[in-house]
């Protein structure tokens, strides 16, 4: 996987100006429809909404990437320790006593 050093929005304010000289150098007829889609993700990406979820997205992005987990559980070593306890006290501790 390619770590970018740029953040997201950077990388789509970079594809919003490329998406507009693509659309500006679209001039024939027949491109008309596909000049109308371009200007709607181009509409799409400077809109509040897609901003918003930039953010949401940078701040996931950041959490995950900065964030320790609060412990970690190791079942192996957890068991051993178990069975360590569990020998320590059975030594420690007079058999049971028949009765009767």
């Amino acid at each position: 996987a390619v770590v970018s050093t740029q953040s997201t929005g950077e990388d789509v304010e970079r594809m919003v100006d490329l998406l507009q000289n693509y659309k500006e150098n679209l001039t024939y007829s027949s491109d008309i429809k596909l000049q109308g889609s371009i200007k709607r993700v181009i509409d799409m990406c400077k809109s509040d909404l897609f901003g918003a979820l930039l953010d949401i997205h940078e701040y996931q992005k950041d959490l995950l990437i900065h964030s320790q987990p609060p412990f970690t559980l190791n079942v192996t070593d957890s068991l051993a320790n178990n069975r360590n306890n569990y020998l320590n006290y059975t030594s420690n501790t007079a058999p049971p006593q028949a009765c009767c």
